[in-house]
């Protein structure tokens, strides 16, 4: 059935000479500068779809954006052609507003996928002078592949995999975390979907990317090896941003930070050579510099993408407080179904409690983002205002204020 879903909306991108096609194709190519407003750290998503006034265009906008500013706009037609590209972001959009159920997810959906890919993008746009391992030329080629000629800079598509990865993240989201599954695998059908993937949401989430891909073809305009890359680079930063990876995520900042902070792509290596045993046995890779160096790189990668899902307290308390409530609304959901399959269980759900609240969110911090980007605002000295903007959150939840009103 998804497959007869994407053809359909293949054949719908395809046909151009559509009106509403016509009339996106000419909102995506018209310079209305709002784009201006997506390489900000204060970006509000749900204020910039207004200001599009095209919910189908939120994915492209924003993805597009950032690779025009990241690796520029004719680099970006050298690995991806356009109309390809416009339907792959169609489809996604598409995909994200109906998931699998009734109704759009009320947190992870089409706005909470811009959302992350945009705090990613602002991520690496701040980073990319400090940090020249981002931006640095660490793929080691293979010996079948040293003499293919290809115009495609391994700089640029490593980003351009990236920002894939971060669109795609959590696509075709049921609204219900890895654990739901895991614990009622007998009881709940997608259980024997995820089964395969080792109840890991984020994996099924970068095999059904993958599929929509592989249908429309978006990669067409690349070799075996550099798709080889591509794909290794996006399962590896959706995998990231599995929770229960937090911890090994701020081990490994506080691990590699000399690396990562390094002046220079030489100074890295020679900090590589000189500990080359403790690099080697930590990323597991042989006694070889340049590769460690490009697993590090693809830690940094992972750390960045993870980093941007889970930064909603890094943003204004009043947009903070918006994203948690939305999430806290889809926990609440999974909460009855779970009390549906176990009475036992009693249904935890926030409602408009103020108090509540406060305690569901001070314990998310506690558990997971305290963990997380306290190393890496060391790490990456440039972010540091998401811990401070952090903290004010804190501040906010413990100073008791109304939250949901009189």
């Amino acid at each position: 059935m998804k497959s007869i879903k994407v053809l359909i909306l293949i054949l719908i991108s395809m046909n151009l000479s559509c009106e509403n096609n016509r009339r996106l194709l000419t909102d995506i190519e018209s310079d209305d500068g709002i784009e201006m407003s997506i390489n900000n750290e204060n970006f509000d998503v749900f204020k910039y779809a207004k200001q599009i006034k095209n919910e189908t265009l939120l994915l492209y906008k924003v993805v597009d954006s950032a690779l025009n500013d990241l690796i520029g706009k004719k680099v970006k037609y050298q690995i991806v052609e356009k109309n390809k590209l416009y339907q792959f972001l169609l489809i996604l959009a598409s995909e994200y507003n109906s998931n699998t159920f009734p109704e759009m997810n009320p947190y992870h959906n089409i706005y909470h996928a811009a959302e992350v890919t945009q705090n990613l993008y602002t991520y690496l746009k701040k980073t990319k002078k400090s940090i020249p391992i981002l931006f640095s030329d660490t793929y080691v080629k293979e010996k079948e592949e040293l003499d293919f000629k290809t115009s495609i800079n391994y700089i640029d598509l490593d980003i351009f995999s990236l920002i894939i990865a971060a669109i795609c993240h959590d696509f075709r989201h049921t609204g219900r975390d890895n654990n739901f599954y895991l614990n009622y695998k007998d009881k709940v059908s997608f259980s024997r979907v995820l089964k395969y993937y080792e109840y890991k949401l984020e994996l099924y989430h970068f095999a059904e990317a993958q599929k929509l891909i592989e249908e429309i073809g978006l990669l067409e305009l690349l070799n075996k090896f550099q798709k080889d890359r591509f794909y290794k680079i996006m399962r590896i930063a959706i995998y990231g941003t599995d929770n229960s990876l937090n911890k090994k995520h701020a081990e490994d900042m506080v691990l590699y930070k000399d690396i990562i902070n390094a002046d220079s792509i030489n100074t890295a290596k020679e900090m590589i050579s000189n500990n080359m045993k403790i690099y080697v046995n930590s990323v597991q890779k042989e006694n070889n510099t340049n590769q460690v160096l490009d697993e590090i790189k693809l830690i940094v990668f992972e750390c960045f993408l993870h980093g941007a899902d889970i930064s909603g307290s890094t943003k204004s308390t009043e947009y903070f407080l918006t994203w948690s409530k939305k999430v806290l609304v889809e926990f609440c959901e999974q909460s009855k179904e779970v009390h549906q399959l176990d009475r036992t269980k009693e249904i935890n759900c926030v409602g408009n409690d103020d108090q509540k609240f406060r305690e569901q969110e001070l314990s998310f911090f506690e558990y997971v983002v305290n963990i997380f980007f306290t190393p890496f605002c060391d790490v990456f000295k440039d972010l540091n205002y998401l811990c401070i903007q952090h903290e004010k959150n804190v501040q906010f939840l413990n100073s008791k204020q109304k939250i949901f009103g009189n």
